[in-house]
């Protein structure tokens, strides 16, 4: 079940693939915000926005979702 407001906007490549780990992987936004360290407010960005993460912020979603950076970028399916 979906929770919140529908996006008015389609996601980017990366935010789409973001959101595709996230929820097979069963995580919520906020769970994800909450082991990045984040708020979901700013999260819900990285997912709906084209926005630079840093380095360490691209290994603790991979670490966290199982997927490669190479996913992450569309460099791989």
């Amino acid at each position: 079940m979906n929770a919140g407001r529908p996006a008015k906007n389609s996601r980017p490549p990366f935010g789409e693939r973001l959101y595709k780990a996230r929820t097979n992987k069963g995580l919520t936004q906020d769970q994800m915000a909450s082991q990045l360290g984040i708020t979901q407010t700013a999260y819900t960005l990285w997912e709906r926005r084209t926005i630079a993460l840093r380095e360490d912020q691209i290994k603790m979603l991979v670490q966290i979702l199982g997927v490669t950076p190479n996913y992450l970028y569309g460099q791989e399916e």
